[in-house]
């Protein structure tokens, strides 16, 4: 029985390090196809900008209107982009933990008596 569990945790050794391999060459590959989608994606956006830009262009005739609106569509995907990153970067700072213990240490009471849930 010890020969067959040690047979058992050998094979499953095995297949765990030759998984791992596979999975280590699918990661390096999932990578480049990361690295092209950004790429397709910033042309993307380029594009998206620049057919805006040229929906405004045509709709006054003016070129100074295109490229102001070329500018506000990368300044509103700009501050929606500032807006998230303040949103994940609160989160960062784990404030559901920070509540939890200052609730726990009494910390969140300026006076120093401890209030319990009703």
């Amino acid at each position: 029985m010890l020969q067959q569990t040690l047979a058992t945790g050998r094979q499953l050794s095995e297949l765990l390090q030759l998984e791992l391999k596979l999975a280590v060459g699918d990661g390096l590959r999932l990578l480049g196809v990361l690295l092209a989608m950004v790429s397709l994606v910033i042309l993307a956006w380029l594009g998206l900008s620049v057919l805006l830009a040229w929906l405004a262009f045509l709709g006054s005739g003016s070129v100074a209107l295109g490229l102001a609106g070329f500018l506000v569509v990368q300044l509103l995907a700009l501050l929606l982009l500032w807006r998230a990153a303040r949103v994940f970067q609160r989160s960062l700072g784990l404030p559901a933990t920070r509540r939890q213990l200052k609730a726990m240490t009494g910390a969140d009471n300026s006076d120093g008596t401890k209030t319990t849930d009703s």
